[in-house]
C-alpha cells in the first residue's frame, strides 16, 4: 500500500488476507468465493468512521481487481472440472493469521473449584446468524485475574453466576495444538463492548 492510499484510510493497513476457493455443488456446477479480511490501525485524530468506509471501498475495490482473475479461470473451465479442484488459498503476508476477532452475542460467567472462574462466549456466525457453540472458553485461575479480563464489559455481567445476550468484540489468538492434531485452542486476548 502507498502513503496516499494510507492517507485516505486515515491510518495504517496492519494485515490483509485474501482466499479464494471453488464449492463444488455436483459434478458439473460449481461457485466461486473469496474472502478479504483488513486491519487498520487508525491515525490518531482521525475519525474512526470516515477510516472504516475509506478501508471498505478500497477492500472492496482491491477484491474486485485482485480476484477477477482466478474467478475467471474457474468460471470457464466449469464444465470441465473434477469436483476435487479447488482455487489456491492466497494470503498477502504468507503465514495464516495467528488470531483474530468476532463478534459476540451470548455469554454464561461460571464459579468453578478451587477459586476459578470461567467465561464461556458465544459468536455470531458469518452469515449473521447465532452460533450454537461456543467460540471459547476463558478459565482464569481467580476473580482479580478474571475481573482484569472483563472489567470492559463488566456492567453486562454484573455477577457471578450469569449469562445473557451481548454485544461485545472478542479479540482471540491461537493457541495450544489440539490432541490428535484437530487444529488449535483459541486464547481470548481482550474483550470490548460492540459498537
Amino acid at each position: 500500500m502507498d502513503k496516499k492510499t494510507a492517507e485516505e484510510l486515515g491510518g495504517t493497513l496492519a494485515q490483509i488476507t485474501a482466499s479464494y476457493d471453488r464449492k463444488i455443488s455436483d459434478n458439473a456446477y460449481g461457485s466461486v468465493g473469496v474472502f478479504f479480511s483488513a486491519t487498520l490501525d487508525v491515525a490518531p485524530g482521525a475519525d474512526p468512521d470516515e477510516a472504516m468506509d475509506a478501508l471498505f471501498a478500497w477492500v472492496k475495490a482491491a477484491a474486485v481487481r485482485n480476484a477477477r482473475e482466478p474467478f475467471e479461470d474457474v468460471i470457464h473451465n466449469t464444465a470441465d472440472a473434477e469436483p476435487t479442484i479447488e482455487l489456491p488459498r492466497t494470503q498477502t503476508k504468507g503465514d495464516p493469521p495467528e488470531g483474530g476477532q468476532d463478534t459476540i452475542y451470548k455469554f454464561e460467567a461460571v464459579a468453578l473449584p478451587e477459586d476459578k472462574y470461567q467465561l464461556i462466549i458465544y459468536p455470531v456466525l458469518g452469515n449473521g446468524k447465532d452460533g450454537q457453540y461456543p467460540l471459547l472458553k476463558y478459565t482464569a485461575t481467580s476473580k482479580q485475574e478474571f475481573y482484569d479480563m472483563v472489567k470492559p464489559v463488566w456492567d453486562d455481567i454484573g455477577e457471578i453466576p450469569s449469562e445473557g445476550k451481548v454485544n461485545w468484540v472478542a479479540t482471540w489468538k491461537y493457541g495450544r495444538e489440539k490432541q490428535k492434531g484437530k487444529g488449535r485452542y483459541q486464547d481470548l486476548v481482550s474483550l470490548a463492548p460492540g459498537g
